[in-house]
């Protein structure tokens, strides 16, 4: 029993160490592959979460591979004439402009909140059998907000791909205090989560196929009761001020 609760913690470990490895968040209004781009001065490669607040092109065919999550935050627009592949694992919260030349998604729990457009092609097929299905769980198109529509040929940093309108993401430090906002504890043991917000908010708590599975609105702050969830990871969505802040949240009790 000794043996299986050491064995157990030493998993725990390491997909916690995996999962919380880092999170990139744009700086500027740039090229994908351009270091200088990002906050961490390096072009992400393959990190647990990449967050868009500006305009990022991309210059080539790109590659999200699990366990990455890509988040187009309000304000923020990825561009490229290109293939974009999302991976088994990966996944992709859109809440501010999306354009692709093609688009294959082999993940499920996508979701596009504002607007998607593509050139090409999109095509959707399941993990397991790899079988085209062009429904979800594969990819949520979010109404009435959630628009998917065709990109006219016209390139990046065009009136027409969003380039003039001005970026309104989080700062760019990526420091929920700056906003008021905080969660604990993370790792969460206590059964208890704690959200602080000076103010009115909105909670939104997903499971880690993108599930909706709680929700409420709060003033300040909110005790969400987590001692019936199971545990492993979670994302906690904060709207708060017109913004919206993700967390990733552990929750071993």
């Amino acid at each position: 029993m000794k043996l299986k609760k050491i064995l157990s913690f030493l998993i725990v470990f390491a997909i916690t160490s995996n999962l919380f490895a880092s999170k990139v968040i744009s700086i500027s209004d740039d090229d994908w592959r351009n270091a200088l781009s990002w906050n961490n001065n390096a072009v992400p490669e393959n990190p647990d979460t990449i967050v868009i607040r500006h305009y990022i092109t991309f210059s080539e065919n790109l590659t999200l591979k699990a366990p990455t999550v890509l988040i187009i935050e309000d304000g923020g627009t990825l561009c490229g004439d290109y293939l974009m592949t999302v991976l088994c694992g990966a996944k992709v919260l859109n809440h501010g402009h999306w354009y692709v030349n093609e688009l294959k998604i082999k993940s499920s729990g996508n979701f596009n909140y504002n607007y998607f457009y593509f050139k090409t092609s999109w095509v959707i097929s399941d993990c397991e059998t790899g079988q085209s299905s062009g429904e979800p769980p594969s990819f949520y198109n979010s109404p009435p907000k959630g628009h998917i529509n065709t990109w006219a040929p016209t390139l990046c940093k065009t009136a027409e791909t969003n380039w003039l309108k001005e970026s309104t993401g989080i700062p760019t430090n990526g420091n929920a205090q700056e906003f008021f906002v905080s969660i604990s504890p993370n790792p969460l043991n206590s059964g208890y989560l704690n959200v602080w917000a000076k103010g009115s908010f909105e909670l939104k708590l997903f499971d880690t196929q993108g599930a909706l599975i709680y929700s409420e609105e709060g003033t300040d702050h909110s005790l969400v009761d987590m001692r019936d969830y199971v545990n492993g990871f979670y994302f906690v969505a904060i709207v708060y001020k017109n913004k919206m802040v993700y967390r990733k949240l552990f929750v071993e009790h």
